[in-house]
């Protein structure tokens, strides 16, 4: 099969820092803004703050409501209502942890949360699996810059973009929230993965950070998609929209250098597609 280039994104925001995270959540688009420690949603008003907290990465929503937020720059966890959030679950438990990074929350309330080590140029992780009582245990290992997490719709795998492995991972969810059976879903050669999403078809957008691309993935590594943004990092994709057919998308114009600086310009833009969203987030 052909990849199809698609066209025609229009631009619903800018301004933003570094975008990062978006998810589908009450009819409206939420998002990180990493460097300008917040989380904000998109309205018909434009970009609103919803809570500020330092350098969000992942968040999502438990089953009661109540947010759930990684701040990748303290490595805790926060938890409550958006007006009343508390530290939660503190994840620096050793010297050797660098940051958090993106998380996805399953119906049963377990929240999986992406974990970078210090210590190489790209670096290694894993996945914790938090539990509904605060309770955590390292739940995968061994992954190369793991990135963005979504979950299938009927709760059983759960799938983690590995940046630095040019690859999607898959795992089997058991019945204690653990993470098993390790597969490769998508070998991605010349691709960076990044923050991901699930479409009711069976396929996975995903942000190809380095190559300044947005792609449509299906298990065993077949691209089918393809939306080029030549010269920025194309990080993350969400569906959402009245029909779930609204492929949003959080592109940021940076660079390594100015990364780890904090310097960015971010855009959000949306096209529409053919298959609606599905899983989580």
């Amino acid at each position: 099969m052909s990849v199809q280039d698609l066209s025609g994104a229009a631009v619903l925001a800018d301004g933003i820092k570094y975008g990062e995270s978006p998810r589908w959540h009450d009819g409206e688009l939420w998002f990180s803004d990493v460097f300008d420690n917040r989380v904000c949603r998109l309205t018909p008003r434009g970009v609103e703050t919803v809570v500020e907290l330092p350098g969000p990465s992942g968040f999502g929503f438990l089953p009661d409501g109540s947010m759930v937020i990684a701040s990748m720059s303290e490595k805790v966890l926060y938890r409550g209502p958006v007006d009343a959030l508390e530290p939660w679950v503190d994840l620096n438990d050793g010297p050797d942890i660098a940051m958090l990074n993106d998380l996805v929350v399953a119906s049963d309330g377990t929240v999986f949360v992406g974990r970078y080590l210090v210590g190489k140029p790209v670096p290694d992780g894993e996945i914790i699996s938090v539990r509904p009582d605060g309770s955590w245990t390292v739940a995968a290992v061994d992954l190369v810059a793991p990135n963005g997490l979504g979950i299938t719709a009927d709760g059983s795998t759960l799938l983690a973009s590995a940046t630095g492995e040019e690859a999607i991972f898959a795992f089997t969810i058991d019945g204690s929230g653990s993470l098993v059976e390790k597969r490769t879903w998508a070998a991605l050669p010349g691709r960076s993965p990044d923050g991901l999403c699930l479409d009711s078809e069976g396929g996975v957008w995903f942000g190809s950070a380095f190559t300044g691309e947005f792609l449509r993935v299906t298990a065993g590594g077949e691209v089918t998609h393809r939306l080029a943004r030549p010269g920025v990092w194309t990080v993350a994709p969400m569906l959402g929209g009245e029909s779930g057919t609204t492929l949003f998308l959080l592109s940021n114009d940076t660079n390594l250098e100015k990364f780890v600086a904090g310097e960015s310009t971010g855009v959000i833009e949306a096209v529409d597609v053919s298959y609606s969203r599905t899983g989580r987030p």
